[in-house]
């Protein structure tokens, strides 16, 4: 996630002539304008700093995530199933705000506590003792059985510490495993470590979560 102290940086990293600019937060993402100096100056910047943040960071255009992975989906002809726990279908719902989702988007499974994702993954109660619910193999299993119970091409799965609670030395507040994996066996795991309120860390994961979909579908590169 890029907070948007580093966006600032890197604006003035890559200004280029008489260029200004502004930022603020909206809600998932950070949005920026570029004004003053000549559009060849504004394009030369905006290429600029796509070159230094990367393609899945910077967009040209007021869109969300949600809607970018949600394009992705459409254009590709996917159905995507998500396997949520310390989101608590946070995903489903960002998906299910945009019209026409029920093209693309299966549904989900919210398995907040150990017993739901027992009795509605099939996740063994064995590995959960043995690695804990927020793990590599936790996620991973959740990612496996959502696809194999549904009949989408694409899961997204994600377990994790909220907070404010819940934290220990090993996995602190903010711990967060996301798993994405097709019907082709690709798949991409990335662990995570977010800071901020319950909310926040919801949203980072859902954020991530979604770019990081869009990063097995398309091939983009991933940055941290």
């Amino acid at each position: 996630m890029t907070p948007e102290s580093v966006l600032e940086e890197t604006l003035e990293r890559n200004r280029i002539g008489n260029v200004k600019w502004g930022t603020r937060v909206s809600g998932d993402h950070i949005e920026f304008y570029l004004k003053g100096g000549s559009n060849n100056e504004r394009q030369k910047m905006f290429s600029s700093l796509k070159a230094d943040l990367g393609n899945l960071i910077v967009r040209l255009g007021d869109t969300t995530p949600a809607e970018i992975i949600s394009r992705t989906l459409r254009s590709i002809g996917y159905k995507l199933v998500t396997a949520e726990s310390c989101t608590g279908g946070f995903l489903g719902k960002l998906l299910t705000d945009i019209p026409g989702s029920s093209e693309l988007y299966w549904g989900g499974y919210i398995t907040y506590s150990d017993s739901a994702k027992q009795n509605i993954l099939g996740i063994p109660e064995s590995l959960i003792k043995q690695y804990g619910a927020v793990s590599r193999s936790v996620c991973e299993r959740m990612a496996v059985e959502a696809l194999r119970l549904s009949k989408a091409d694409i899961s997204i799965a994600v377990s994790g510490i909220a907070g404010p609670e819940g934290g220990s030395k090993d996995k602190p507040v903010g711990t967060v495993w996301i798993t994405v994996l097709n019907r082709n066996g690709d798949t991409e795991v990335k662990l995570f470590h977010f800071f901020g309120s319950r909310a926040s860390v919801r949203m980072k994961t859902a954020v991530s979560a979604f770019l990081l979909a869009e990063k097995m579908l398309i091939g983009n590169e991933w940055l941290d």
